[in-house]
């Protein structure tokens, strides 16, 4: 079995399975529930691995996931066109101001060429060291930059809603939180590197194939003050090997650089151009992807929370391991669903009202002249003998006992609602809730997932009454 150390390994598929994961976790937090798909969830489960594995192989066997795969590679591929359509213009920015530079007159001015070529490099690289702090603050503005240059690149309207293209989720998703600044940094460093290789090279290109009158000359200051700031700006030359000593040959005062100054002059681009934007890209690029990677592994989600009872089951089924209970003595006999669904009146006033799984942050639905109290899931051992205690502290409150109706009846329950049912002389109904998603099932799975809900319910003593009976079956 594949350990949670191995997600972490860098593999091309993982951004788009993390992408998935994420895409699928926002359309569900938007919907309120998660998909109700068993089929999605076993083959999760059978995947086995650590949560926010599970959470990956969900998503990748969802019936829409090919559509989701697509909408991600077409963001991912228009992204990277873009991005290389943005280094290649800035690399022919960068060959054509070394050029530039060089042919300005002769002799080129050796200060004058490191300035055009490294000084506005190094500036906005201050710039951006000085703006990390604020980098919070300004990554907001620039998703919603993104998203409107995503309108306009592929055509969609103004205003749409995020939910209706899923490419603007996913860019949304890129965009946002520390992916998104770390990505956005990365973006900008791989512009200027590429601007200062190609300044480098056309300078490599240029004084190896042409002679160009180099000269350190200038009209305010004085030979031995331009040394000074040469020998100053020399560390880094130095460094990767360039001559350092005999920059300085000339007659009456003058100071003309020779072979030695075109050395230092591509040292020296080299040094305070392309390394430092290398190490910089090199250092965000990492950042970035230690935060796409918690894009299928921020658990504390509600998306992703809502699936750990259905991912991570504590318990495994056994099968049939104890009797089912016996109907009570005085039980009546089974009537009609139909006249089931609407005899049964609704308590009013005070009620004591129980979810029979895991609620999440769902609130309880909203019934005429009933005032919820007590209400919580009863999911776990401790809750549900907190549960018992809270009904028998209220003998004369009504109890419902709100169930998903595409939840699968078993012994646990029943014998649980039977427990209810003797601990309170008031009425104790069972509600079925999310109607919806199991009528989407189909009239045959609907219709016997409801006659195993009435027959558990008359086993235990419960009234049995669905939050709202589906058309057609009564």
């Amino acid at each position: 079995m594949t350990g949670a150390g191995t997600d972490d390994t860098p593999c091309p598929s993982r951004l788009a399975d993390r992408l998935l994961a994420a895409l699928v976790c926002v359309r569900e937090e938007a919907a309120g529930h998660p998909a109700d798909v068993p089929a999605a969830d076993a083959a999760a489960r059978q995947t086995g691995g650590d949560f926010a594995r599970r959470i990956r192989a969900r998503a990748a066997a969802l019936p829409d996931a090919p559509a989701l795969r697509k909408a991600i590679q077409q963001v991912l591929g228009r992204g990277l066109g873009l991005l290389l359509l943005v280094v290649a213009l800035a690399g022919f920015s960068g060959a054509f101001a070394a050029a530039a530079a060089l042919d300005a007159g002769p002799p080129a001015s050796l200060p004058l060429v490191l300035l055009l070529l490294v000084g506005s490099n190094l500036l906005m690289l201050l710039v951006w060291l000085l703006g990390v702090p604020l980098s919070r603050r300004v990554t907001p503005s620039l998703g919603r930059c993104a998203m409107t240059l995503w309108q306009r690149f592929a055509g969609g309207r103004a205003g749409i809603d995020a939910g209706d293209d899923p490419r603007r989720t996913v860019l949304g998703i890129l965009v946002g939180g520390a992916s998104g600044r770390w990505l956005a940094a990365s973006l900008g460093h791989a512009a200027w590197l590429s601007f200062a290789l190609g300044a480098w090279l056309s300078l490599l290109i240029l004084l190896s194939v042409r002679a160009y009158a180099l000269s350190w000359d200038t009209t305010l200051l004085a030979p031995a003050t331009v040394a000074a700031w040469v020998h100053g700006l020399s560390f880094g030359p130095a460094a990767l090997g360039a001559p350092v000593d005999h920059l300085f040959a000339g007659t009456a005062g003058q100071t003309v650089a020779g072979q030695a100054g075109a050395q230092w002059l591509l040292a020296a681009a080299l040094a305070y151009g392309v390394l430092p934007r290398l190490l910089a890209l090199l250092c965000c690029g990492g950042l970035w992807w230690r935060a796409q990677a918690r894009f299928g592994r921020d658990l504390q989600r509600s998306g992703y929370a809502r699936l750990r009872r259905r991912l991570m089951p504590d318990r495994v089924l056994l099968g049939v391991t104890d009797a089912a209970l016996a109907p009570p003595p005085a039980a009546p006999p089974s009537p009609p669903e139909a006249a089931t669904a609407h005899a049964v009146p609704w308590p009013s006033g005070p009620v004591l009202g129980l979810w029979l799984d895991d609620a999440g942050d769902r609130r309880p639905p909203a019934l005429p002249n009933v005032h919820w109290h007590g209400l919580g899931a009863t999911d776990t051992a401790a809750a549900r003998t907190a549960a018992r205690a809270a009904v028998a502290a209220h003998p004369q409150r009504p109890v419902l006992v709100l169930a998903r109706a595409t939840m699968s009846p078993d012994r646990g329950a029943e014998r649980f609602m039977a427990q209810l049912r003797s601990l309170t002389a008031a009425p104790v109904q069972l509600v079925l809730i999310d109607m919806d998603r199991l009528v989407a099932r189909g009239p045959a799975p609907c219709r016997q997932r409801l006659a195993d809900w009435q027959t558990l319910a008359l086993r235990a003593g419960l009234e049995h009454r669905p939050l709202q009976w589906p058309e057609g079956l009564a």
